[in-house]
Order: C-alpha cells, then sequence, then structure tokens
C-alpha cells in the first residue's frame, strides 16, 4: 500500500511547487491492474488484465464500468484529445494487438498487428501511436488507424511504460537492463537516460507543463521530475507493486497498484500550487521567447463558479526578464549577466469568486502559493 508523504498544510499560503493534499483509493474488484489512463473530462480508464477488461469510471472511482469486449490480457491503455481509447491486448500465447475504440467501448477496431506481448501504449497530440512491444523489445509508432507500422528504437530488456510530452519526445520506462528512463525523440533519435537511483521503473507519464513521473516499483515510489530528469521528488512511498501512472489537467496523480490481495488505483490528489518544477534554459543576449507557467490544483471554472489567477515575481529576475500578471516568463536576457545556475520566485494567486445558490452576493475565496524555479543560464 502506498503512503502518502509531503503533504503541504491547507490554507491561504502554500509554499512549493509540488503539492498534494493526500492520496485515496478508488474503484474496487481490479485484478493486477497495469494501465492507467485519463481523458480531458476527468475520466479514469484502467487496464485490468486479470479480469480481461478495460474499466472506465470517474475521479473519484464512481460509475465504474467495463468498456469493450474480447479482450485477453490487456495491459495497456491511452486516450487521444478525440476521447478514443487505445489498448494494448496479448494472448495467451504472448502475441498481440492494438484495439482502438470509443470511450463507451463501442466502434471497437484492432488497428496494429504482430507485436510479442505490446505492454503499453501512449498516444501524442497529432495521433502518433506509440507502443511498447515488450518481448520485441522495440518501440513502435504507427498512425492512429495502424498504418505507417515502424520500429523507433530497439535494444530494451522488457520495456514497460511509454509516455509522449506536448514536444514530442517520448519517454520509455526500461526496468530490466539498466533500470531508466529513457527519452527520445518522437523517430527514435537524440535517445538519453534521465533521473538516477531507479529501481524498477515500470511507469511513466508526462503532465501538460513537462514534467515527468515515474512508478519507480523496486523503490517503493512515485518520483516527478522535470523533462530532463533533474528536481526529483518523492511523492508516495510504501508498495514495490507500482505499475502504470497517469496525470490529469490539474495535476491529480493516478498509480495501478497490483499488489497481491490489494490491487487498486491510488489517486493523489494534487493541491493549488505551482506546476512548473523548473523553467527552460536561457543565454545571455538571446531572446528568451515565451514560457507559460501554470497553475495546478482545485481551480473552479464551472457556473456558478469562476477562477482567475495572477502571478507576480517575488524576487527580482536575472536582467532582463519578465513576468506577466498572467503567467508568461519572457525578455532577453543581458549580455553581462553571468552563466550558471539561478532561479526565478514567483506567486500565484487563485481567486474563486461564487454566488451561493438563493444568494445574490458574489463570494470570493483567494488562494496564493509560491515556488522557488531552477534557471540554468548557458
Amino acid at each position: 500500500m502506498l503512503s502518502f508523504i509531503g503533504v503541504q498544510a491547507a490554507g491561504q499560503q502554500v509554499a512549493g511547487a509540488t503539492g498534494y493534499n493526500g492520496q485515496t483509493t478508488i474503484g474496487t474488484g481490479f485484478s493486477d491492474p497495469r494501465g492507467v489512463a485519463v481523458d480531458g473530462s476527468g475520466n479514469v480508464f484502467v487496464a485490468d488484465p486479470g479480469n480481461s477488461q478495460i474499466v472506465k469510471m470517474k475521479a473519484d472511482g464512481s460509475g465504474q464500468t467495463p468498456i469493450g469486449t474480447g479482450f485477453s490480457y490487456p495491459n495497456g491503455v491511452a486516450v487521444d484529445g478525440s476521447g478514443h481509447v487505445f489498448v494494448t491486448d496479448s494472448t495467451n500465447d504472448l502475441y498481440g494487438s492494438v484495439v482502438k475504440m470509443n470511450a463507451d467501448g463501442s466502434n471497437q477496431t484492432t488497428i496494429g498487428t504482430g507485436f510479442n506481448d505490446p505492454f503499453s501504449v501512449a498516444v501524442d497530440g497529432s495521433g502518433n501511436v506509440f507502443v511498447v512491444d515488450n518481448e520485441g523489445e522495440q518501440i513502435v509508432k504507427m498512425k492512429a488507424d495502424g498504418t505507417g507500422q515502424t520500429t523507433i528504437a530497439t535494444g530494451f530488456s522488457n520495456a514497460q511504460g511509454v509516455a509522449v510530452d506536448g514536444s514530442g519526445n517520448v519517454f520509455v520506462a526500461d526496468p530490466y537492463s539498466l533500470s531508466q528512463i529513457v527519452k527520445m525523440d518522437s523517430n527514435g533519435n537524440n535517445r538519453t537516460a534521465i533521473g538516477t537511483g531507479f529501481l524498477y521503473p515500470f511507469g511513466v507519464a508526462v503532465d501538460g507543463s513537462g514534467n515527468v513521473f515515474v512508478a519507480d516499483s523496486g523503490n517503493s515510489q512515485i518520483v516527478k521530475m522535470d523533462s530532463n530528469g533533474n528536481n526529483p521528488t518523492t511523492i508516495g512511498t510504501g508498495s514495490n507493486y507500482l505499475y502504470g501512472v497517469a496525470v490529469d489537467g490539474t495535476g491529480n496523480i493516478f498509480v495501478a497498484e497490483a499488489e497481491p490481495g490489494n490491487s487498486q488505483i491510488v489517486k493523489f490528489v494534487a493541491a493549488f500550487g505551482v506546476a512548473e518544477s523548473s523553467v527552460p534554459d536561457a543565454t545571455p543576449g538571446q531572446q528568451y521567447g515565451s514560457v507559460q507557467l501554470h497553475a495546478q490544483g482545485f481551480g473552479v471554472s464551472s457556473s456558478p463558479y469562476a477562477t482567475t489567477y495572477k502571478w507576480k515575481k517575488t524576487a527580482a529576475l536575472p536582467k532582463g526578464l519578465r513576468l506577466s500578471s498572467d503567467g508568461v516568463l519572457s525578455g532577453t536576457l543581458r549580455p553581462n549577466v553571468g552563466t550558471g545556475l539561478t532561479s526565478i520566485s514567483v506567486s500565484v494567486t487563485e481567486t474563486v469568486t461564487s454566488v451561493p445558490p438563493g444568494s445574490t452576493h458574489k463570494t470570493k475565496t483567494k488562494t496564493t502559493a509560491t515556488a522557488t524555479l531552477p534557471l540554468t543560464i548557458t
């Protein structure tokens, strides 16, 4: 069973970039759950191979429903931006396929075949599908209709998890050869190991801010780090049966825990805070571009609520950089700014405005989070 660590106290001031308000177990009746995914509406999908099914449920575990039919041993599940669900399904002899269907299980279609124990699956914003072919010791890329099936990377030893970020970087959990997370581009080039100290990392996920989350099963922990493997933070500890991991749009983390006799999905509830754990490198005399910072947590935007965010710097920025009130870091570093590791200190205030039922008076609730984000000047 995972134990939550690093809880931040509730209140009006929340310090730090990675806060969680505790954990909860959602859903019941799973048998050896492996993959987990979450869509833009907050629906959670679980690959439940011991029961030969894909389960859909709400983020609180309610409405638990099997979707799709005819699965043998579905290990992996992913969801694209249009709500299509992709499943890696192995047979008893380890051969298998990739299945695509709607979020309710309809229009079920096999889109990829010829795999040797396909284990996990990820989909990028352009509709490219990435498959970990476990016994085939390779990563396969194809289009969402199954065409263009191409091997982009080989040499893995029973790789497990796969994820892809908004820039097209692919992350592979390679637990058995070197216990590492491998990062590469969408064609398998520029391959490098990121992060250190992992032991049997089975699952990997990426959030909208580019943070990488690792189910580090041998060390019984969930680790969060930036896309280059820096600034690692341990979020939860206690189980060495951690497999799939997913993150929703507000920073909540979902983990498939396949401990014998205690198979479950664990949810880490994100506290309000700054989503980024670092910012991109900067070079003196060169334009920095526009880097959008993000808030994570419990922001509410549906009626009768309205949510706004206001960003501020809490210490002087490196000369030439500026931070807008909507969280955009931009500018051109002065040529005489020294190189090395520095940081930027920021705060974000969330204002939730509501009109209680039966009232005409607006109420406002404000919460402020602060963060110090590492910045390397090269």
